[in-house]
């Protein structure tokens, strides 16, 4: 049926795949035994959908150029391919890599020789699978204007599992209710609305093991983490199922996605809070602004940074001959690993455990999870 088969095409066109691809991912979702699906069946749908192929659509200059300005204003370093991918997933336009690059090489060659990275230092990093470890990390570089920010992801599907931004990320229980929400969405699910219905049998879960840097905001996720894998296995009894990286660059996984995100989403967002703090908008020493700026500032930044990771992860990875890590879209790993031949660590948690250990350790009461005190809330 088309109210069924539509939500499904428009998802996985928007990530990029080719027509047999999208076929192939839509049956997994509906009964073998029972219905049918073509590619030409996948085609016609598409097309009435107004879901036009990169030659179909045959973008131009003059169809790039406003858009190049409108996402240019947002993200002032952003390459060719990140380029492409939010062309198709913000505004329904398949356009080629080659033709963004040609683009850009004429009306920003110097930005374009800036923006060439240099070649890493190859590390090594093991991952068993899906599920295996949950690795997460705080970002203070915004400091100045009270802004803390936190991410947690796993590591072998390279899917980030939640990112945000608040007035602190020094609260245990702030931390550990990141943890949980991202447990109780499925173990991760892919970051979009309805695809809760389109993989019913992705269930709730928590992964092997966690990990990060010492220090004490840490504590909850540890402890919570490690209570609940004992409760629901007693031979885990006496163990820390928690590691703490030693040392500068232990806990790479999220320092390189600090990296990317500074790279692709911070300078243009920068560059807004800089002049307002540097002309003298915003003073963050001052009691009443700075929860006037709390109460603007935060909720947008969140729905930019969700964006970004809505983007992160429905993008395949450019290819790698070093790496032994799938480097298909974080998104289709961990909703069907049986498709990429990895196997799902995760471990089921009951609701039931889950309101405990909320309970326990995450209290929603707490006043961190309050973005302004409620009476100020009321009066702005």
């Amino acid at each position: 049926p088309d109210e069924d088969l539509q939500p499904l095409i428009s998802y996985y066109w928007h990530l990029g795949l080719t027509d047999q691809q999208v076929t192939d991912h839509c049956m997994d979702h509906f009964d073998k035994t029972v219905y049918g699906l073509s590619l030409w069946t996948i085609k016609r749908r598409r097309k009435a959908m107004g879901l036009k192929g990169t030659r179909q659509k045959a973008a131009t200059w003059e169809m790039i150029e406003p858009l190049y300005q409108t996402i240019r204003a947002r993200f002032p370093t952003m390459g060719a391919r990140q380029m492409v991918t939010t062309i198709r997933q913000d505004h329904s336009i398949k356009v080629s890599e080659h033709f963004i690059s040609q683009f850009l090489n004429i009306v920003e060659r110097e930005d374009v020789e800036k923006r060439k990275r240099k070649k890493f230092k190859r590390k090594i990093y093991w991952c068993a699978g899906i599920g295996d470890i949950w690795a997460f990390d705080q970002h203070d570089k915004w400091k100045r204007f009270g802004l803390w920010k936190h991410v947690g992801l796993d590591p072998f599907t390279g899917q980030i599992l939640w990112l945000k931004i608040w007035w602190t990320n020094r609260n245990p229980k702030l931390i550990t209710s990141y943890y949980l929400e991202a447990a109780r969405k499925k173990g991760g699910e892919p970051s979009v609305t309805f695809y809760s219905a389109l993989v019913p049998d992705c269930l709730a879960g928590i992964p092997l093991i966690t990990q990060s840097d010492p220090g004490s905001e840490n504590y909850g996720i540890a402890n919570c983490h490690t209570v609940t894998r004992q409760r629901l296995d007693p031979t885990l009894e006496g163990s820390l199922q928690h590691k703490w990286m030693q040392g500068h660059g232990s806990n790479v996984k999220p320092e390189i996605a600090w990296s990317l995100l500074r790279h692709q989403w911070t300078p243009g967002f920068e560059t807004v809070l800089d002049f307002g703090l540097n002309n003298g908008l915003y003073k963050s020493t001052d009691p009443l602004e700075k929860l006037v700026f709390r109460w603007l500032a935060i909720p947008w930044l969140q729905l930019e940074l969700d964006s970004w990771v809505k983007r992160f992860n429905s993008s395949k990875r450019r290819a790698d001959r070093g790496k032994i890590l799938p480097n298909q879209i974080p998104d289709l790993i961990a909703a069907k690993p049986h498709m990429f031949g990895v196997h799902d660590y995760k471990v089921i948690i009951p609701p039931p455990l889950f309101d405990e250990m909320q309970a326990k350790w995450a209290p929603t009461t707490d006043q961190v999870f309050q973005l302004v005190p409620p009476n100020f809330g009321d009066k702005a």
